[in-house]
């Protein structure tokens, strides 16, 4: 039976996949604690029923990027991103989303 691919491409689509998953982190850039939390919330949010669209996610990673937090922000982002769900509910996400959230 002649197979599919011949083993050459099979071995160049094979380092050509590996060279993708190992660089795409590289490329993708880190998030630091309040970008993380920017993700997180917006999960959250969709899980709430609420959609969040890419541009108010990528929003918040630029608000939250390095260069605007400090390391007390970050910090405080990595306290809050460990335990969201004790912070936030469902109810938290539609006041913040319908604007009359308070800060109860």
């Amino acid at each position: 039976m002649t197979p599919l691919f011949p083993r050459t491409l099979k071995t160049h689509l094979f380092w050509m996949l590996a060279l993708i998953m190992v660089a795409s982190p590289l490329f993708a850039g880190c998030k630091n604690s309040c970008q993380s939390l920017c993700r997180d919330m917006a999960a959250l949010a969709e899980e709430c029923g609420f959609t969040v669209d890419n541009d108010d996610l990528q929003a918040c990673f630029d608000d939250q990027s390095r260069s605007e937090t400090t390391k007390e922000d970050r910090q405080s982002c990595n306290e809050y991103d460990d335990d969201l769900a004790e912070w936030w509910d469902c109810e938290d996400v539609a006041r913040y989303f319908s604007g009359s959230d308070t800060g109860e």
